[in-house]
């Protein structure tokens, strides 16, 4: 596809539309004249008409392109005629024209908001993908409200349009009358108070382009005014981000996922009320419904969530919101929903503590039956001490009696002594004896032979 915008004095297209346009189109691929192919659906050609060199030089859609590395051709007529596209279908774009099939409603709600309103609504204008329609939508404001909306309204007639209640009827109805209003295919409050970065749209809406599943895209946000300090104190230590300059202070939401889904689950919010859904998947849940317990936004993304639509997080703070009154809307939606997520946290550590008690009374009655174990434990000490006492007693006695009898075992060795030294004598007495008896037989055995000599000699003698 070829892109003509004619740049040349008195026309209507401005640096915005083409920005848009850009942003419509960066999933395409921008490519020269020279490398277009006409057969690939992804090329995209820009050419710009103008009247001479010097509006080259100055003109916002040419620097954008330079800015951004975009490729382009330059014509000096309303013709092309430095190159042959005899072939080639060549669309004149205008600020009317668009590249993106779905629409986006931004819904201004005030309620006596008339002295932000002013901001807000410059945000809106400000964005770098325009939306499609812009509702300031006064829920019966007694302020100057209504007069600062119907001048914007005569300023952009026909883009910019103005409802008002005819009696206040709280934030629920409210809503679901605005977006009633509306036509387009993605919806996004923005509180009268409260403002917009200018990429705000731009960024949510090409997270809803690229994926139909996806049902809401949230962002960080910056909160700014006098009580921004105090209400960023309150938020969880982790989602809290950089304070820049004490005057905007960061908070940083988590990623859509398991983990922060079960946290959404429990009460704790980080959807906010701003952020950018499709009137599909509100028409799917039913839009907002009264639940005085929760916020309405909190409760009307919990159930687009939980009705099989997905979330995605721009993590970064696309918008501004503003503390200024603890009555503020926003303020009582943060307040509510740390409520009731501490309300949920109260029933789990009730629920907790009931199981401790339980546990507890368990000990008891485990530490009871332990002191009777210590108490029979002790018992048999007690026991044994008696016993070892008797030991002691029993050995006392053995000590004594082992006195005794190493007491006879010593007069008996004396005595064994003795009668070993007197054994000793009679042994050499017994010795003598024998040597004194050998002594007598042999005088008896020289006796004897003398007598026979004697005997025989007499014979003989008398013999003859």
């Amino acid at each position: 596809m070829i892109l003509q915008y004619d740049l040349r004095e008195g026309t209507e297209v401005t640096p915005d539309n083409f920005y848009t346009n850009m942003i419509e189109l960066k999933h395409k691929k921008i490519v020269s004249l020279a490398d277009y192919q006409s057969n690939n659906p992804n090329h995209i050609s820009i050419i710009f008409l103008v009247s001479d060199k010097k509006q080259i030089d100055s003109d916002g859609s040419i620097r954008i392109c330079e800015l951004l590395n975009i490729p382009y051709q330059i014509e000096y007529t309303t013709s092309i005629n430095s190159i042959d596209v005899t072939d080639f279908k060549i669309h004149n774009v205008t600020p009317e024209v668009h590249f993106t099939k779905a629409k986006i409603a931004v819904i201004i709600a005030s309620y006596n908001y008339g002295n932000f309103l002013i901001e807000a609504v410059e945000s809106v204008l400000r964005q770098t993908r325009k939306p499609d329609e812009i509702w300031i939508s006064d829920d019966f404001s007694t302020d100057n409200t209504e007069e600062i909306a119907k001048s914007y309204v005569k300023r952009f007639s026909g883009y910019i349009k103005y409802n008002r209640n005819e009696e206040n009827l709280g934030i629920v109805e409210h809503f679901n009358k605005a977006v009633s209003l509306t036509s387009s295919d993605y919806i996004c409050f923005l509180g009268a108070d409260n403002r917009f970065r200018s990429d705000y749209i731009e960024k949510t809406a090409a997270i809803l382009d690229a994926d139909d599943n996806i049902g809401v895209a949230y962002t960080d946000f910056s909160l700014f005014g006098p009580r921004a300090k105090m209400v960023y104190a309150n938020f969880d230590e982790k989602w809290r981000g950089k304070i820049k300059e004490e005057i905007h202070y960061i908070i940083n939401f988590p990623d859509y996922d398991d983990t922060s889904k079960s946290l959404l689950n429990e009460g704790k919010n980080f959807i906010h009320g701003s952020s950018m859904y499709r009137r599909e998947a509100f028409d799917h849940i039913g839009g907002y419904v009264e639940k005085s317990e929760v916020p309405e936004d909190y409760n009307f993304f919990l159930r687009m969530t939980n009705n099989g639509w997905a979330a995605k997080r721009v993590g970064e703070p696309l918008l501004e919101y503003r503390q200024h009154s603890t009555e503020q809307a926003n303020h009582r939606m943060i307040s509510m929903a740390e409520l009731s997520y501490y309300k949920n946290i109260n029933q789990t550590l009730k629920q907790t503590i009931g199981e401790k008690d339980k546990y507890i009374k368990w000990l008891e009655e485990v530490v009871s039956e332990k002191e009777k174990g210590i108490q029979w434990f002790n018992s048999q000490l007690s026991e044994k001490d008696q016993g070892i006492e008797w030991l002691h007693t029993q050995l006392n006695e053995k000590s004594e009696g082992i006195e005794f009898l190493d007491r006879q075992n010593r007069e008996k060795d004396e005595r064994i002594n003795m009668l070993t030294s007197q054994l000793s004598d009679l042994r050499e007495q017994l010795d003598q004896m024998s040597k004194k008896r050998r002594e007598l037989e042999q005088e008896n055995d020289l006796l004897k032979k003398t007598f026979i000599n004697k005997l025989t000699y007499f014979m003989r003698k008398r013999g003859k």
